[in-house]
Formats: C-alpha cells, structure tokens, sequence
C-alpha cells in the first residue's frame, strides 16, 4: 500500500472515530435525561420480564422481533437493574453506527472535509436533540444496518465473499431487532441480485450475492428454529407482524405510504435526502435497461439499495426520530452526489448549455439551501437546548429502576408523589395503562400485571377482553389507569370499580366498594 493510501486510510479512520465517540458523548449525556413513560416504558417493561425468566411472546410482549428485549436485558444486568443500561446501550450504538456509516461513505465521498461536515450532520440532526432519547430497536437496526452497508461495500473493492456473508449476517441482525428494517433490506438486497442476473454482468455476482443469502439465513433459521420447538410462531408473528397491520391501519393509510415517504409537509433535509435517492435510482435505472451496467457500478447500487430499504421508515409515521432513522444512512448518498455536481461543474470545461449542466446547478443549489436550513435547523436546537439546559433537574432515587436518570423538577415532583401513592396500596395491583412505563411504581403487593389498553392487542387477541374481564371479577385488584377517558369504558366492562382516585399526573386508582 502506497504512503498516500495510508495516509488516506488514516485520515478516513480519524474521521470515523471522531464521528463516532463524537456522536457517543452527545448521545450519552441526553441518556440520562428524561424517561419517555411510551417509548422507554415498553422497551423496559419486556427487558424486565425477560430477566425474570419469562417466555417471549408467550409471557411477555415484543412487538419488533427477539434480539432487542436480550440486548436489554444484558445491559439491565450490567447495570444492576436500572433503567440507565438500557440508554446506554443506545448511546453506545448511535457511536458506533457513526463509525461504520463514515467507513461506508468514505468510498464515495472522496473530499475529507465533505465527509467530516457529512458526520456532523449525522450527529446534530439526530433526534434527541430536541425529543426525548428513547432505546427504541430502530437504534440497533440502525447500528447492524451500518455494518452490513459497510461490508458490503467493501466486498466490492476487496472481492472477499467473506464480506458480504458478514453482510448478511448484520442483516440478519438488522431483522432480528426490528423486523421491517431487516426484512426490506434483504428483499432489497434479492433484488439486486435479480438486477445483476437480468442485466448484462449475469455472471459476475452470483457468488456474492448468494454468499449474503447464506449469512442471513445462517442467523435466523437456528432462531425461527426455537420459535417453532416453543410453540411460538403464533404468538411471534400476532405480536410482529398482525399488530403494526392493524396500527397502519388507523395510523398510517393502508400501504400505500407516498405521502409519508416524501415528507410533503417538510420540504427541508428529510425530503432532499430521499429525493437524491431516488434520483441516483432512476440515473442507474436507466443504465440497467440500456444495458449499460458496469461491475464498478455495484458498490454504488449496493449502498442504493440499501437507502431504499431503509427509506422505508418514513412509514407510518415520519416523525424526527424515524426520519432520522430511516435517512441517516443517506446522509453519505447525498454529498456524494453533492460533490460529483460540484466536480462537473468546476473540475471540468462543461457548455453553460446542456441538461446535465442544468440539473447540476438546481441540485447544488438545493444543496446551499440545505446547508442554510441545516444552519437554522440547528440554531432552531440550540435555542431548545439553552431552554434544556435552563430547566431544572433532579436525579431520581426512586422508583428504584430510575435511579440515576435527571428528570425536570416538576416532573420529578409528579413521579415521586406517584410512587408514594403506589407504596401505600397493600393489595394486588394491576395497570391498565397505554404507558407501560407505569411498571416502575413499586406498590407494597406480591402480585402486579399490566394490560396494555392498546385496541390492536385486543384485535389480535380478540378473547382478551373476556380474559381481562373475568381476572378483574375473580381477584378485584386496585387498578391503576393512566387516561381519564379510560375510567368509564373500563367501568362499563367492571362495574364494580366505582371507587376512583386520582394519584397525580393522569394516573388514577379504581377500587371496588367492598373492599
């Protein structure tokens, strides 16, 4: 290897790491703020049960697959059962998922200085910046889907098929902790495949193709495997795959999800990113049937498809955290694009005349229009974080599973005097709650459930309701319900449960008279 390369190498890696520790750090301080009650709760909720030796999909709920709720319940051993594992977990993976997608940009965006402002975007756009920092599997997709587009990419320069079988495994993976990720990645990934064999270079990539085919299904056959021997495939795929058809159909219109890919109501970064997507689609598109598709091609049309997959997020709902999620990995895509227009434009005598002249000018003036909405974007954080950094915080003590996390004064106010109320209540208890985050109130009882008053759980359990019903008449536990409006609707199921009170926050207590 020449010193220019080393050097090359050197300053790729400099940058990677920088991104990534970078991205660490900023990550890891907003961990210990703010416990989101929905998010956080669910996520928690099952890595709690899993450590006390409860069956998955049986005994408790995953609602996105198998490996999420076991990397939790790693990190909640590490850390003595607290809550704070689990975020760090997820600072470690936002770090590392930095690293590797600088890696797997690097091979395209040739400036460094690009590829550094690349990273920083990836950092300061991140959602957690203005939202609550939440260990949500798509974090995880993301950290494994960084790792498959990097070794993937760089089969393509290298030509080791050992590559691209890790590919598929960190696919596998992908699915593993969110199933939708990992599931169009792969179709994404089949499809190129189909492409190469359709296309006029049949020949050159079936080896490879085949090779991360394996690595995929090497992963997840010995996991399908357990889930058959257990009798869980029913439950696996109600909680997987029937639960977020029956949510998209209230929330997200059906499949056909347009509107939110393109993000109509933003015209801002998380439109432009997909839009270069599917520019560089239809540009290759073109080649492909015009048989114009050269092996080199690949390395590019690998990490294509790979946005596309992942652009697939924007659905159901393309709120900051999903957007950033899904778009992340096209941070790269775009400035690759960005600086090929400014090469063509000014590293070579080019006719002021001409469609490809005219298309290089709209995007990098698309592109200066971002870089000044990314500029407001973030003074727009800043002014967020100087009033985050104004309020008040307090360190947690109780419940015990919080301890260690900085919540707002008044917040704090409203859990511990929640808590307090929870601790009095000397018989079973059972949560009714949409915020399975209520979990970590610790009454004085044996015995504590929690149903989830989610609609699409009783739709696809449909002889739920009656088993829920028939529980509350037999043991006439206090019942805890964390919406007002839910008080009637249940009281219409139990009517015993007349005795109501409120317990701070929107928490309120059911008893029964006779009691």
């Amino acid at each position: 290897m020449s010193v220019r390369n080393n050097k090359k190498t050197f300053f790729v890696l400099l940058i990677a790491l920088l991104i990534g520790i970078t991205q660490y750090y900023v990550s890891s301080f907003f961990s210990l703020r703010d416990f989101d009650f929905y998010h956080s709760g669910l996520m928690l909720k099952t890595a709690m049960d899993v450590n006390a030796g409860k069956l998955l999909f049986s005994e408790t709920f995953s609602q996105y697959g198998f490996f999420t709720p076991y990397w939790h319940s790693f990190f909640l051993d590490t850390f003595d059962g607290k809550y704070i594992g689990l975020q760090f977990s997820t600072a470690i993976s936002y770090g590392v998922a930095g690293f590797f997608l600088v890696l797997a940009w690097s091979h395209f965006v040739r400036s460094k200085l690009l590829l550094l402002l690349a990273g920083l975007v990836y950092v300061f756009i991140s959602p957690f910046s203005s939202w609550s920092l939440v260990p949500w599997p798509s974090v995880y997709a993301l950290m494994t889907q960084a790792v498959c587009l990097y070794l993937g990419i760089l089969y393509f320069k290298k030509r080791k098929i050992a590559l691209m079988f890790g590919a598929g495994v960190f696919m596998a993976l992908t699915f593993g902790f969110r199933w939708p990720v990992g599931f169009f990645g792969f179709a994404s990934i089949s499809t190129l495949f189909l492409v190469s064999l359709t296309s006029n270079l049949k020949n050159d990539f079936k080896k490879p193709f085949l090779s991360f085919g394996v690595g995929f299904f090497i992963v997840l056959l010995p996991y399908f495997s357990w889930l058959w021997q257990q009798g869980l495939l029913s439950d696996y795929w109600k909680q997987t795959m029937l639960l977020p058809i029956a949510y998209f159909k209230v929330h997200g219109g059906a499949f056909f999800p347009l509107f939110n890919l393109f993000v109509f109501r933003d015209l801002g970064v998380w439109f432009l990113l997909p839009f270069v997507l599917i520019l560089l689609t239809l540009i290759y598109g073109k080649k492909y049937f015009k048989k114009n598709l050269a092996v080199h091609h690949f390395k590019l049309l690998f990490f294509i498809f790979i946005g596309l997959a992942s652009w697939l997020q924007y659905h159901p709902e393309p709120c900051k955290r999903h957007t950033y999620w899904a778009a992340a990995p096209l941070i790269g895509l775009f400035f690759y694009y960005f600086e090929s227009r400014l090469r063509y434009l000014f590293y070579k005598r080019r006719s002021l005349i001409g469609k490809k002249y005219i298309i290089s000018i709209a995007i990098l003036f698309l592109g200066m229009s971002q870089v000044l909405n990314f500029a407001n974007l973030n003074m727009g954080l800043m002014r967020k974080k100087r009033r985050f950094f104004k309020r008040e915080y307090v360190k947690l003590e109780k419940p015990e599973i919080l301890k260690g996390t900085y919540v707002d004064k008044k917040d704090a106010s409203v859990i511990l005097g929640i808590n307090s109320e929870v601790e009095k209540i000397n018989n079973d208890i059972v949560l009714h709650v949409r915020d399975a985050g209520n979990f970590v109130y610790k009454g004085s009882s044996l015995s504590k459930k929690i149903f989830l008053s989610w609609k699409y759980i009783d739709d696809i359990y449909p002889e739920r309701k009656s088993q829920r019903a028939s529980f509350f008449e037999d043991k006439k536990p206090t019942v805890i319900i964390d919406r007002v409006n839910r008080i009637s609707e249940f009281q219409k199921e139990i009517p015993c449960y007349t005795e109501v009170k409120a317990i701070g926050g929107m928490l309120y207590k059911l008893d029964c008279p006779s009691k």
